[in-house]
């Protein structure tokens, strides 16, 4: 799974250059110095920090991911151990033996509070996975957003210097262009954003019911 995220992303960096529907190919401004070249290589060092958060965003994704699924598993177990317990308290209540009553009432209480506590880690570990995947589609925008940052600077230099790289060459389409994906880019980093707050709660709920299963095992011992 995570070989296959990673061959995802890898495509998903190289789609982004590949689907500009505006580009400029970089020898129609070999002709021109340095100097005049440089928005167009601070663009391109933009493009480079936006595809390194990419590949970082896409490094937490895999990471949330295995935790939810490790979290899912945990739970399961700590529902078999609650419905164990459940059957041993019964077994005890029965048996008239005060003593193994109250034990076997304290092992429940454990095994079901931490049961609780499982849950909670569960329905937090899959929100911060969503939150992530949201963030790593986001992080690619960004990278998107940024070649067309690049094909733009090259439209401006181009438009400058009386440069036609097409006859029906506009820089206001590389304008345009450039403006779409910023847009769309905060429109998902927003969403992205908006569910941190969640993740966050979703976190404080499970530590408060993590130290509930706590304080159950050492009223148990």
């Amino acid at each position: 799974m995570i070989r296959t995220l990673g061959l995802v992303l890898l495509f998903s960096l190289a789609a982004c250059g590949s689907s500009l529907k505006y580009t400029i190919d970089d020898n129609t401004i070999a002709g021109t110095t340095a100097e005049e070249r440089e928005p167009v290589n601070a663009a391109r060092n933009e493009e480079q920090r936006a595809e390194d958060m990419a590949r970082e965003a896409h490094r937490a994704e895999t990471t949330a991911m295995n935790e939810a699924s490790m979290a899912s598993n945990d739970y399961k177990s700590a529902k078999l151990q609650r419905d164990s317990a459940k059957t041993g308290r019964t077994v005890a209540e029965s048996s008239g033996d005060y003593n193994n009553k109250n034990k076997a009432k304290a092992q429940y209480n454990v095994a079901e509070k931490g049961a609780e506590a499982a849950d909670a880690k569960h329905e937090w570990a899959e929100e911060k996975h969503e939150w992530l995947k949201k963030s790593r589609e986001a992080a690619e925008l960004q990278v998107k957003s940024a070649k067309a940052k690049v094909e733009l600077e090259k439209a401006k230099l181009c438009a400058a210097k009386n440069i036609r790289p097409s006859e029906k060459f506009n820089v206001l389409e590389y304008e345009q262009q450039s403006l779409e994906l910023q847009q769309k880019y905060n429109d998902k980093k927003r969403q992205a954003d908006e569910m941190k707050a969640k993740v966050d709660d979703l976190e404080r709920k499970y530590q408060g019911k993590q130290q509930a299963t706590e304080s159950a095992k050492s009223a148990a011992q």
